[in-house]
């Protein structure tokens, strides 16, 4: 049966999702599907009349799953409707069911609603006179996840756009904009390595919105920030054609400085290069080094000793990343030892 929180969640994969909470409006799903939800929203509530209809869904995505949340109005009952595994970020929901439950009823009430409909036109003899047709379901919901995509990618460049706006005339001074060409597939490189932007899915750890990344990227003064895109995108026109990295050059002092290399998707690897250079860093210095190290091969970018590569794990792992980097603190203590040691060498 068609999966239209696999398609979308196959989307957020590849290309990233701005919050963890996206609120999404009814309309985009078929009349059947709605009736499903709210019937089993009621029951939820022990058969209460809690809503007359459902006006707006919740994307949730956590744990690498996307949710879909129906809430009551006045909030006291949650169904939770997911596809493949039983992880669920809303806290004690009322109920939690599958989507092909929710999928299976909705057509049940088609079915149902269609057969009383051809009964009453033929008991007033008026068989012939109607050309009735049973809806689709599962094709309605692939035009619902194109809408709720279109959604989503609509909210990635929303935020971009807002981001690069904010505080502008300051952030002017800073941020440079800049266009790299994605390295050639390495015959040593993990499978789908390049595809999936240096890390394959079903090894790609937890995916963080990338609200809560940039909040950590933007809390240390920074020198630049650079905000890269591949020119990948005129090649593939499915492929995001917005920003593909964030890149942050913090000072180290002492002549050394770290550059972090974050994926907008947030499904490959943070890039971290820790470097010393005498002389004065500028715009153009800064935006060469990012073109340059974005365009390092699997089996260069290995060779490289002063780069380091990390994985997503939880927003606080990163956040202990960042200020172990930055402020050098004694405090951190989920990183691990390696990459810890590592990071010490590089800023001696």
């Amino acid at each position: 049966m068609y999966s239209f929180l696999e398609e979308i969640n196959n989307y957020v994969l590849d290309n990233g999702i701005p919050f963890k909470n996206i609120s999404i409006s009814s309309s985009y799903f078929p009349d059947f599907f709605n009736r499903a939800m709210l019937r089993e929203l009621r029951n939820a509530a022990g058969g209460k009349w809690v809503d007359y209809e459902i006006e707006n869904y919740e994307l949730v995505f956590e744990e690498n799953r996307l949710q879909l949340v129906a809430r009551s109005k006045n909030k006291h009952t949650v169904l939770v409707i997911f596809n493949k595994n039983l992880w669920f970020s809303i806290k004690e929901p009322s109920k939690k069911l599958f989507e092909t439950n929710i999928t299976t009823l909705a057509m049940y009430l088609e079915r149902k609603e269609f057969d009383e409909i051809k009964k009453y036109i033929d008991s007033k003899g008026l068989t012939g006179r109607y050309n009735l047709e049973h809806v689709n379901i599962e094709e309605s919901l692939k035009e619902t996840a194109l809408k709720c995509i279109d959604y989503i990618s609509y909210l990635n460049k929303f935020y971009m756009k807002q981001l690069e706006d904010n505080e502008k005339e300051e952030r002017e001074k800073k941020m440079v904009s800049l266009n790299f060409n994605s390295p050639e597939v390495s015959a040593s490189a993990p499978r789908n390595y390049e595809k999936l932007g240096g890390i394959s899915r079903e090894r790609v750890n937890s995916i963080l919105p990338l609200d809560e990344r940039v909040k950590v990227l933007e809390s240390y003064d920074y020198m630049y920030v650079g905000y890269a895109t591949s020119n990948d995108a005129d090649k593939d026109e499915n492929k995001n054609k917005e920003i593909a990295y964030l890149n942050y050059l913090y000072s180290l002092g002492h002549n050394k400085y770290a550059l972090v290399m974050e994926p907008y998707s947030g499904t490959s690897y943070t890039k971290i290069m820790i470097f010393e250079n005498e002389e004065q860093i500028t715009k153009e210095m800064f935006s060469k080094l990012v073109k340059d190290t974005l365009e390092l091969s699997y089996d260069e970018l290995n060779s490289r000793s002063n780069i380091i590569k990390t994985n997503h794990t939880t927003i606080d792992t990163f956040g202990n990343l960042l200020e172990y980097i930055v402020k050098n603190s004694n405090t951190t203590t989920l990183l691990n030892g390696y990459t810890k040691k590592k990071i010490e060498n590089l800023k001696r």
